[in-house]
C-alpha cells in the first residue's frame, strides 16, 4: 500500500537508515523549510517495512542530537498493516546547520550544498542567531582555559569597552558577551576560551610556514589553543621567526627595516580568526615568502565586494564581538582601511585579496625600500631570490630574527653573541642557546656551523659529554 503518490518538497522515501547518507538529508531539510522523512518506505510511497524498527528508534535520535544538537525533531514509529516504518519530522531550523562542515539544503526532490550569496543570505535571513552561537553538548565553564580569560581580561581592562561587568567572574564574561544560553556554552565560547578546541571542532588551529617556493617549504609550526591565545602567539611566532627584519648601518646607526607594517599583519591575522568558517573543519594558513605573506581562511565573500567598497562582514558576530570588547579590533569595518593605511605610510603595496570558491586569501607584498635592501645586501635584484634555492636560504640566514633586550639583532650581531654565550659556558647545549635568544634549534645550527667553517669555534667530544672552544672573536 502506498502512503504517498510521490516525493516532494516536504517529503523524502528512504528504504532504509543510513546514518552518514541520511543526516546530509536532515541538514537539507533543517536549512529548507523542514519536512518528512519516512524510513522503510520505496521511493513511489510503496511501504516496505523494517526488520530493525525498534533499534532505529534508538539510533535516529542519538545520530541526530550527537550531529546537530536538535532535540525537536519527531521519530514516530507507524504501522501499514503488519509492516512498520518510521517517519522522522523535522522543523526548519532557526540557524543554517551543516554536516561535517557542508551546509545542505533540499531544493524540490533533490539535495544540494549553499554555495556563496545563498549561503550568507540564508544565514542573514534566519536572524540573529549565527553559527558561533549554536550551543555546544558537553563541554562546561570548567573545562575552558583560565590563561584565556587572563588574556581577555587584561585586553577587555586596556580597551575599557566593557562597564559594570565582573571580569573575574566567568559566567559574568560569558554572560555579558551572549556566549552561553540557558547554561550551555556556544560554540563561539569553546573557540574563544577552550585549551584544545580543536577536540570539539577539528582544525581549529593555525598553521604557518616559511617557503622558498610554492613547491620548497623550509619549516613549519602548528600553532593551537583558544583564539584569545592564538591571536598573541601567532604574531609573536610571525616576528620571531618568519617576518624577517633586514638591518643595515649608517655608520654608527643602526636601521631595522621591516618587510610588512605589523597593523597590517595584526589586522590580517585578526580577521582572518574572526571571519573564518570554522565549521569547515580546516586550519587557517599563513604561507611566508621571501617577497609576499599569504593568510588564507576559509570565507565567501558577498557579490560586489571589493577592497576599497565592501561591507563588515559578521561570519562570525559573536567571536567578532569578543575580539572588540578585548581591544584586538575597533570598530566593526575599520580593519581593512588601517591595513591600507599602514602599507601606504609604509610604502608597501595595497593589500591584494584572492578570492576563491571557498576561501579567501590576503596577499602582503614588501615595501620597495626593503626590496632596494635585500638588493644592497646581496647584490642582486629581490626578485631572484624566490627562484634561487641558495640565496633563498642566505636571505633567511641574513635576516633571521633574534629578540636582545627588545632589540632584532643582525646576523653578525647574533653570531657575535653566541660565542658571548659560549664564552660563558663551554657546555652550553644547542637547546640552551637557542631558548635564550628566541630562536629556532635549526638557526643556531646554521649559526654554528658558519661559525666553525670561519675558524671563530671548535667542538670537542659530544653533543651530549662535549664542549665548546673561542679560536677567535668576531670583530664589527
Amino acid at each position: 500500500m502506498k502512503i504517498y503518490d510521490e516525493e516532494d518538497q516536504n517529503i523524502e522515501f528512504k528504504e532504509s537508515w543510513s546514518s552518514t547518507e541520511l543526516l546530509k538529508w536532515v541538514c537539507g531539510f533543517a536549512n529548507a523549510k523542514g519536512g518528512r522523512m519516512y524510513i522503510g518506505v520505496r521511493d513511489d510511497g510503496e511501504v516496505l517495512g523494517l526488520s530493525n524498527s525498534k533499534k532505529l528508534m534508538e539510533d535516529i535520535p542519538n545520530a541526530i542530537v550527537s550531529a546537530f544538537g536538535m532535540y525537536d525533531v519527531e521519530v514516530n514509529l507507524l504501522r501499514n498493516g503488519e509492516k512498520k516504518y518510521i517517519e522522522i519530522v523535522i522543523p526548519r531550523s532557526k540557524i543554517v546547520l551543516d554536516y561535517k562542515g557542508v551546509p545542505y539544503i533540499k531544493i524540490g526532490t533533490t539535495l544540494q550544498t549553499m554555495k556563496g550569496d545563498s549561503f550568507r543570505q540564508s544565514v542573514l535571513s534566519r536572524g540573529k542567531l549565527s553559527w558561533d552561537a549554536y550551543t555546544v553538548e558537553g563541554v562546561g565553564i570548567d573545562d575552558l582555559d583560565e590563561e584565556s580569560f587572563r588574556i581577555f581580561r587584561e585586553e577587555a581592562t586596556k580597551a575599557n569597552i566593557l562597564s559594570g561587568v565582573n571580569l573575574d567572574d566567568r559566567l559574568s564574561i560569558l554572560k555579558e558577551l551572549e556566549l552561553i544560553e540557558d547554561g550551555k556554552l556556544t560554540r563561539a565560547a569553546v573557540l574563544l576560551f577552550h585549551a584544545r578546541p580543536y577536540k570539539v571542532f577539528p582544525g581549529s588551529y593555525v598553521q604557518i610556514g616559511r617557503f622558498a617556493s610554492e613547491a620548497d617549504i623550509l619549516y613549519q609550526d602548528e600553532i593551537k589553543g583558544s583564539l584569545m591565545i592564538l591571536c598573541k602567539a601567532i604574531i609573536r611566532a610571525l616576528n620571531t621567526n618568519y617576518k624577517y627584519n633586514l638591518i643595515s648601518y649608517d655608520k654608527t646607526t643602526r636601521h631595522e627595516t621591516q618587510p610588512y607594517p605589523d597593523v597590517a599583519v595584526r589586522e590580517g591575522v585578526y580577521n582572518a580568526l574572526m571571519h573564518n568558517d570554522w565549521s569547515a573543519c580546516q586550519p587557517i594558513t599563513i604561507k611566508v615568502f621571501d617577497l609576499k605573506m599569504e593568510i588564507s581562511n576559509r570565507s565567501v565573500l558577498p557579490s560586489g565586494w571589493t577592497i576599497k567598497n565592501h561591507d563588515s562582514m559578521h561570519i562570525n558576530p559573536l567571536i567578532s564581538n569578543t575580539f572588540r570588547y578585548a581591544g584586538f579590533v575597533e570598530k566593526f569595518g575599520t580593519g581593512i582601511p588601517k591595513m591600507l593605511n599602514a602599507c601606504k605610510a609604509d610604502g608597501n603595496p595595497e593589500p591584494e585579496y584572492k578570492v576563491y570558491e571557498k576561501s579567501i586569501s590576503l596577499v602582503l607584498k614588501p615595501s620597495e625600500k626593503y626590496m632596494l635592501l635585500v638588493e644592497q645586501l646581496y647584490g642582486r635584484n629581490a626578485n631572484d631570490t624566490c627562484q634561487n634555492t641558495d640565496v633563498v636560504n642566505n636571505v633567511a640566514d641574513v635576516v633571521d630574527n633574534v629578540v636582545d633586550d627588545n632589540h632584532v639583532l643582525s646576523v653578525h650581531d647574533r653570531r657575535r653573541k653566541l660565542i658571548e654565550l659560549i664564552s660563558s659556558n663551554a657546555s652550553i647545549s644547542i637547546a640552551e642557546l637557542a631558548l635564550i635568544m628566541t630562536v629556532a634549534k635549526r638557526t643556531i645550527d646554521r649559526d654554528l656551523s658558519w661559525l666553525k667553517e670561519h675558524g671563530y669555534i671548535s667542538r670537542k667530544g659530544n653533543s651530549k659529554n662535549g664542549y665548546w672552544r673561542i679560536l677567535k672573536n668576531i670583530e664589527n
